[in-house]
C-alpha cells in the first residue's frame, strides 16, 4: 500500500517537512531553530526554550514510587477500556486514539488510519525492525503489517491485559510487557520506533526519549503523536507537563536526537474528534438509538479529557552516532 496523503481542505495546501524533506501533507508553517523545527499556524514563531527540571528530568528516582505510578497507569487503562462513554465513542474500531480528521473523514476508524498513515509518511524507508511502543490493543501493530513483515515488528505495553489481547489478535507478532522508560533492547537494535498518543503517560517522557535514542540504529527515526495533558492530570507525571506545544522540540533535542520536527495538530485531532463525536451522539439521541444519558457521558468525558494541545512529529538519531 502506498503512503496515503492526508489532505486537508481547510488548509488548501500540502507540504514536506524540513530537515530532509519528509513526505507528508501538513501545511507549511514558519520555521524556527537549527536542528529542531516547530511548525505552528498563524505565522507564530516558536521561541527557544530551556528545559526546566519540572519536566526535563525524572519524575521520581524512588523505585517504589515509579512502580506505584506504573500500577496506577495499568489500573487506569483497565477502567478506560471498560468505560461506557468511551466504549460508545470507539465502537467499531480496535484503535484507542483520537485520530487525524480531514474535512472528509467520516468515522473514528478512518481518522485513526489517517493518523497512522501520516506518522508512517515521516519514515522514508519502511524497512528493517520497527518497535510499536504502547501498542494498546494491537490496532497500530496490525496497521504496521501493511509495510513490515511480522518478524520485523515488536509491540510493547506496560499492561499485561493489553499484551494478552494483542497476542491473541496477532499471534505472528512478538509482543512483550515492558516499561517504555526502561527498554529491554540492546544499543542500536531497532531501525524505527512508532509511539501513538502515549508519551504523556510515561515515567518519564524524557527517559523514554533517551531510551529510544539508545536502542535506535544510527539514522533511525522515532515517529509519534502525543497529547499535552493539563498539569492536574493524574495519569501524567508532573514532570511531563508542558505549558504549550511550542516547547516540544526542545524535549527531543535535550534527549540527544539530531533532528526534531513537531507539528501542532490540535485542530485536526482533538478539536475535530470532539466535534464529530458530540454531533454524532446528538444525532443518535435524536433518532432514539441512544439515550440522553449517553450524550451526557460523551460530553462529560470530552470535557474531562481535553488536552492543552496535540502534536505529531518525528525525531532522527544522528547517522554518525
Amino acid at each position: 500500500m502506498a503512503d496515503a496523503k492526508v489532505d486537508d481542505q481547510n488548509t488548501g495546501q500540502t507540504g514536506a517537512g524540513a530537515g530532509g524533506g519528509r513526505p507528508g501533507s501538513l501545511p507549511r508553517f514558519a520555521q524556527q531553530g537549527q536542528t529542531g523545527t516547530n511548525r505552528f499556524g498563524g505565522g507564530q514563531q516558536a521561541p527557544r526554550f530551556t528545559p526546566a527540571p519540572r519536566w526535563a528530568g525524572r519524575a521520581d528516582t524512588n523505585p517504589e514510587a515509579e512502580m506505584e505510578y506504573n500500577d496506577r497507569i495499568r489500573r487506569f487503562y483497565a477502567m478506560h477500556l471498560a468505560h461506557e462513554g468511551e466504549s460508545e465513542i470507539f465502537r467499531g474500531t480496535e484503535f484507542w486514539n483520537w485520530g487525524y480528521w480531514t474535512q472528509s473523514t467520516s468515522s473514528q476508524n478512518e481518522a485513526c488510519e489517517n493518523l497512522l498513515e501520516l506518522l508512517l509518511s515521516f519514515i522514508p524507508e519502511k524497512s528493517g525492525r520497527i518497535l510499536d511502543v504502547a501498542c494498546g490493543k494491537g490496532a497500530t501493530t496490525r496497521h504496521l503489517l501493511r509495510y513490515f513483515a511480522p518478524e520485523n515488528v515488536t509491540g510493547i505495553n506496560i499492561s499485561p491485559e493489553q499484551i494478552a489481547a494483542c497476542k491473541e489478535r496477532l499471534p505472528e507478532v512478538n509482543f512483550q510487557e515492558m516499561d517504555a522508560a526502561d527498554l529491554e533492547f540492546g544499543d542500536g537494535e531497532i531501525d524505527n520506533i512508532i509511539c501513538v498518543e502515549a508519551m504523556c503517560h510515561f515515567n518519564t517522557r524524557a527517559d523514554f526519549l533517551r531510551e529510544a535514542l539508545r536502542v535506535l540504529k544510527p539514522g533511525g527515526y522515532l515517529v509519534f503523536s502525543d497529547s499535552l495533558l493539563r498539569a492536574e492530570t493524574e495519569i501524567q507525571p508532573r514532570v511531563n507537563y508542558l505549558e504549550t506545544a511550542l516547547q516540544y522540540t526542545d524535549v527531543g533535542l535535550e534527549a540527544g536526537f539530531d533532528t526534531v520536527e513537531v507539528y501542532d495538530t490540535t485542530e485536526e485531532t482533538w478539536n475535530r474528534f470532539g466535534q464529530f463525536h458530540m454531533r454524532n451522539a446528538y444525532q443518535r439521541v435524536q433518532s432514539g438509538e441512544l439515550t440522553p444519558r449517553n450524550l451526557g457521558l460523551t460530553g462529560m468525558w470530552l470535557r474531562r479529557t481535553a488536552p492543552v494541545a496535540y502534536v505529531v512529529g518525528w525525531m532522527q538519531k544522528s547517522a554518525n552516532s
